[in-house]
């Protein structure tokens, strides 16, 4: 324990080389206060092991330190209030406007918020000072609410090595709690909770750039499995087709379909034409439909253009008419797939999802033979259907 004028806090201590995540307990502060319960020192573990487990020093980059630092203990303090499991010696480090706002839940989004409603002279906002002490004084008059917190993250840049550090304990953390998970020997409160704080966060984009690379189909000496030699059928015998051999290391094709309802946020579209365009090389023809109700547009592009396949992602591409329909979608899938069963490989559709998909999905052919990869705008549903893999935009 150490003397220091905080309660608890995250330290990345060096011994030699080797940096360890270490949560310093300030002996005083349990001195001074001869009623402190156990159920206190468990609110300090938690809270100082929320601080690593979801990588507080790491994400912060250039933000603001201090409104960081207020941003993440509200967040923690808020999952400690609703996990009670423990209570604070003094009381949660929480801003009380935005404790039941259901859109305002992650550290990001708090510290935007704080950011945004920073106080001015005579406004209604939040007042995050810093005095002299380091200590941080937190006021928002039009909920009375006050309160002042020791900064427990790093003031500092995290460097490269702690960084290593703080992914490879949570890998531990996280190995430790699966194995113990599986026994059945943590509570379904904990159990939530941990969930959350151990779950893998990767960027939409990388899911859908390795579910490209993962759904792609075989190449065509294998794919010919899926058009048998009519010959041998006649005696029951499933024998594969014939490839030409000129065609033996084609990938075939890629149809990406926009959803033009004018719904989809222009930072997001462009994020999945970077990642199609990066990813057509790994096909012999990409074939971009834009539609909302009716099919608008059908470009094709073939590998001496794919330079030009962002060009339909920016946001002036894109126009939007309101409306949203699977329907000539799914039938101009179809139509592609028995026209050319042996040259599809893969289908992508861009869709903030307030259609009519789930009425049409099912009765389609393509499906039951090629993957699609619906990249969800909106989260306002999922399909649970094999073939279909679902990405949210987050």
């Amino acid at each position: 324990m150490k003397d220091e004028p905080v309660e608890g806090w995250v330290n990345y201590e060096s011994n030699g080389k080797k940096f360890e995540n270490q949560i310093y307990i300030n002996e005083k502060v349990i001195d001074e206060h001869p009623y402190y319960k156990t159920s206190n020192m468990i609110d300090i573990m938690f809270h100082e092991l929320f601080h690593i487990l979801k990588r507080h020093d790491v994400r912060r980059g250039d933000k603001e330190f201090a409104t960081w630092n207020v941003a993440c203990d509200h967040v923690n303090d808020l999952s400690l209030k609703r996990l009670r499991l423990s209570e604070p010696i003094n009381k949660w480090n929480i801003i009380e406007r935005l404790e039941h706002k259901t859109k305002i839940q992650s550290e990001e989004e708090v510290y935007r918020w704080l950011m945004k409603n920073k106080k001015d002279d005579g406004s209604q906002g939040v007042s995050v000072q810093q005095d002299s002490n380091g200590n941080i004084k937190v006021d928002d008059d039009s909920y009375d609410t006050h309160f002042e917190i020791q900064p427990d993250l790093s003031p500092k840049e995290i460097t490269s090595e702690e960084k290593q550090v703080v992914e490879d304990y949570v890998s531990q953390i996280r190995a430790v709690y699966n194995i113990e998970k599986e026994k059945g020997s943590i509570s379904s409160n904990l159990t939530s909770i941990f969930d959350e704080l151990l779950k893998v966060d990767i960027p939409w984009e990388k899911l859908l750039e390795k579910a490209i690379k993962a759904k792609t189909t075989e190449k065509a000496n294998r794919r010919s499995w899926r058009k048998l030699n009519k010959f041998y059928v006649n005696l029951n015998i499933s024998l594969p087709g014939f490839i030409p051999s000129r065609e033996q290391d084609a990938v075939s094709t890629l149809i990406v379909h926009i959803d033009s309802s004018g719904s989809i946020d222009s930072k997001n579209l462009r994020k999945a034409g970077y990642v199609i365009t990066k990813s057509a090389q790994h096909f012999d023809k990409v074939v971009l439909i834009i539609a909302d109700v009716d099919i608008k547009q059908e470009v094709t592009f073939n590998k001496w253009d794919y330079s030009k396949i962002m060009d339909y992602f920016k946001e002036e591409g894109i126009t939007g008419q309101g409306g949203t329909s699977h329907r000539h979608v799914f039938k101009y899938f179809d139509k592609y797939y028995e026209e050319h069963a042996d040259n599809l490989s893969l289908c992508i559709s861009i869709t903030d999802m307030y259609s009519d998909i789930e009425s049409y999905i099912e009765k389609t052919e393509f499906v039951k033979a090629i993957p699609l990869i619906l990249i969800n705008t909106s989260n306002s549903k999922n399909i649970n259907m094999k073939n279909v893999t679902t990405i949210i935009c987050n």
